[in-house]
């Protein structure tokens, strides 16, 4: 009787597995019913042309002989300065017999104007140098390395006239301004 008892339920596990197997399938098939619909569209379409790859150009090496060109490893100075014979450049400038102040010691760029401090009628601009001093200035005052003379000063920006030499020696005015900085 064990052993009978033993084929039914085997039987009745196989066909409970047919049943799931069947369901399943059912099931996948209305599920993916768009997605084989999909496959089977592009598998009709006509394939494409590939377009060729591009033509490879040839290495064209380079033998550097230094005879005559710059050393690639120092960096190119965009600003190179003409050395001129200050006292020989052509025009109305700046007064070349007057003793430079402090701030004339640093390039214009390294300066930075931090705020001002008024009294009364009367501004005056705070300048933090390079050495990390600050310096208190009024128009007529001199800063910069290009003779660069204060011509007014507002909480917001110190405007200035500066002389630099032209490409054909000449000396000429230019307005430039530093603005307060956020940092």
């Amino acid at each position: 009787m064990a052993k009978g008892n033993r084929v039914t339920k085997r039987a009745k596990l196989k066909a409970a597995v047919m049943v799931i197997s069947v369901l399943v399938l059912g099931c996948a098939s209305e599920e993916f019913g768009d997605l084989n619909d999909y496959i089977a569209e592009v598998y009709a379409r006509k394939p494409g042309l590939i377009k060729p790859l591009p033509a490879i150009k040839p290495y064209a090496s380079f033998r550097y002989v230094k005879d005559g060109l710059r050393n690639p490893f120092t960096p190119i100075n965009k600003h190179k300065q003409v050395a001129y014979d200050i006292e020989n450049i052509v025009g109305p400038g700046p007064d070349l017999a007057r003793t430079k102040v402090g701030l004339e010691g640093f390039p214009l760029d390294t300066l930075r104007m931090v705020g001002t401090i008024a009294k009364g009628n009367q501004t005056w601009g705070l300048i933090k140098a390079g050495d990390g001093i600050i310096h208190l200035v009024l128009p007529g005052q001199y800063m910069g390395r290009n003779f660069g003379k204060i011509q007014k000063v507002d909480n917001q920006k110190i405007e200035l006239e500066e002389y630099i030499v032209s490409a054909e020696g000449r000396w000429v005015k230019r307005q430039t301004e530093i603005e307060l900085s956020e940092h």
